[in-house]
């Protein structure tokens, strides 16, 4: 029943759980506070890419993005349809991109290998 000023405390709790309160607070507290859609990243980022690597899912193109720029895992991880990435991330990527960076070919064979082996 509802009451003024009554909160009740299970009702309130399985809202936040329903509509992912809960979880973005514990990426929110693992430190992880930008977060951005898988396909925004790939529209943005997506072009520093070989067109080889662009084809495939925005998420395959995030984890490719990420491996081939050679962040460390620790800084970032992929949501269902987000990537989650720690402070100063995703200013270094915009930066990466105004510069115009060219991706070391080396790096982006071992994304390739690593997204191919990781299906």
């Amino acid at each position: 029943s509802q009451h003024p000023c009554h909160i009740d405390r299970p009702y309130l709790l399985e809202q936040l759980r329903s509509c992912g309160t809960v979880q973005l607070l514990q990426l929110m507290h693992q430190g992880y506070p930008n977060r951005l859609e898988l396909r925004a990243l790939a529209e943005r980022f997506g072009p520093l890419l070989p067109r080889g690597l662009r084809g495939g899912s925005p998420r395959t193109l995030a984890q490719s993005l990420m491996l081939a720029l050679r962040v460390p895992k620790e800084e970032w991880t992929l949501g269902v349809t987000r990537i989650f990435l720690k402070a100063g991330q995703l200013a270094a990527l915009e930066d990466l991109k105004e510069g115009g960076a060219a991706l070391d070919p080396r790096a982006v064979a071992a994304a390739t290998r690593a997204v191919v082996v990781g299906r």
